[in-house]
Order: structure tokens, then C-alpha cells, then sequence
């Protein structure tokens, strides 16, 4: 069975809210680098930052997992990430660079930080939105979206 999709409305907060990490802090600790006229910080460093860990590589496939509780994925020429299979779509590719695999500086800042740390978005105050997503289901019988309405039953009923 497929896991419904749950995005959170601090989610949205976080894009329309300033970055957690600010430009000062990330090229005094992460090796900014330019690459095409955009700013990138390494994975490498992501994950140490985050207590991921080494990262996997397997080709282009990178993947940083805290036991089996977080799992995040990313792919090499790709805009596409996954948080514990759940899709984000990033502004910016992620990209090689010799040795060493990038992700973009306004990424980090404005989409994976505040996701994983959303205490630290300044201002954003409490978040008073669920939004239980079943929409992309690849389920020909209707699983998933059956899943996700019982799950949204439940939480209407929480909140």
C-alpha cells in the first residue's frame, strides 16, 4: 500500500519565510562554492550538519539515513529530493563537481533547513494547517486514497 503524502502548512511557511541558515553562516562553515553563477554548499557537509552521517553514493543515486527514522534522497542532475519518500522539487539541480556533489545555498536555506528544523523559522508563529494529500496514488484500486481519508478522519477529529 502506497503511503499517502503529508505536507504540513509550515511547509509553505517556510517558503515564504526567511532562511534559518544565513549567507553569513553557511560560507563561514560550509565551503560555499560557485558553480554557474549560483552559490552551492556540499551534501557532504549536509549531512555532518544534520548528524546524518557519511553519505551513500550508488552512481548518481545519494542518500542519507539516520537509523532507518529520516531518510532523505537525492539523484545527481536532478531537481527532485525525497524526505522519507515524500517529493520535493528544488529550485536547482543537484550537481558534481570533481570529487564532491553539491546542493544549492538557496535550497539549503529555503526549502531542506526549514524542513528539518522548522523551530528555527524566525516568525512564523504556529502552524494551523494539515493538508492529507492522496493526490499522485499510483493505486488501481484506490488504496491509497482510501488510506489517506481515514487518516484525515482521524486527525479532523485530534485537531
Amino acid at each position: 500500500m502506497k503511503t499517502a503524502s503529508l505536507v504540513l502548512g509550515w511547509m509553505a511557511a517556510a517558503l515564504l519565510s526567511a532562511a534559518t541558515a544565513t549567507a553569513g553562516d553557511l560560507e563561514k562553515d560550509w565551503e560555499v562554492k560557485q558553480i554557474g553563477g549560483t552559490d552551492y554548499i556540499p551534501l557532504g557537509k549536509f549531512g555532518n550538519f544534520y548528524g546524518f552521517g557519511e553519505m551513500e553514493r550508488n552512481g548518481a543515486e545519494i542518500r542519507f539515513e539516520v537509523e532507518r527514522k529520516i531518510r532523505v534522497d537525492f539523484k545527481i542532475g536532478s531537481k527532485d529530493c525525497q524526505f522519507n519518500k515524500v517529493r520535493i522539487v528544488l529550485e536547482k539541480e543537484i550537481v558534481e563537481d570533481g570529487d564532491q556533489v553539491f546542493l544549492s545555498r538557496d535550497d539549503f536555506s529555503r526549502l531542506i533547513d526549514p524542513i528539518l528544523r522548522p523551530d528555527q523559522i524566525g516568525g512564523a508563529g504556529r502552524f494551523t494547517t494539515v493538508i492529507l494529500d492522496a493526490a499522485g496514488a499510483e493505486d488501481p484500486a484506490g488504496d491509497a486514497a482510501r488510506h489517506a481519508l481515514v487518516i484525515a478522519e482521524k486527525a479532523k477529529v485530534i485537531m
